[in-house]
């Protein structure tokens, strides 16, 4: 039996991962257009959750905004119970913003969603199809983590 051609291989490989990834996207992006997040509200959470609480000015230049429209932003967010306002513990004058775990919650949901789809799609596969799909994902991830995390 031949050796299967490995640009073909990898042909085929990279048609099936953009249509599985356009299918996927199409779907997340259903998801961020149906929340009640606007594009500030959203951005504002994500950062907060990435780099933690931080005072308004700094959000301000995290988001590219000026002090006056983050004040409102966060205003906003903390009326809907999606971030706080603290105390600083270094200045006892000064607020943190702080994302709170619906915030957090909320920014996941709208852009991550549930896994539903993917439980969707896997109902519908063998549990032979089920341990292949396993086995080449393990290798993938491998391969992801050695090429993302050696540079």
């Amino acid at each position: 039996m031949a050796e299967p051609d490995r640009a073909a291989l990898l042909a085929a490989i990279a048609k099936n991962h953009q249509a599985i990834a356009t299918s996927m996207v199409k779907h997340r992006l259903q998801r961020l257009l149906d929340t009640h997040l606007t594009a500030g509200r959203l951005h504002a959470l994500v950062v907060l959750d990435a780099h933690g609480p931080q005072p308004a000015g700094d959000l301000a230049r995290a988001l590219g905004l000026s002090a006056a429209t983050v004040t409102g932003l966060v205003d906003g967010l903390v009326r809907d119970g999606l971030a706080e306002r603290r105390p600083d513990p270094d200045d006892g004058r000064a607020r943190v913003v702080h994302a709170t775990e619906a915030g957090t919650a909320a920014w996941r949901d709208a852009v991550l969603g549930p896994t539903a789809i993917d439980e969707d799609v896997l109902a519908h596969l063998s549990d032979a199809e089920l341990a292949l799909i396993g086995q080449a994902a393990a290798v993938l991830r491998r391969a992801v983590t050695d090429v993302t995390e050696s540079g």
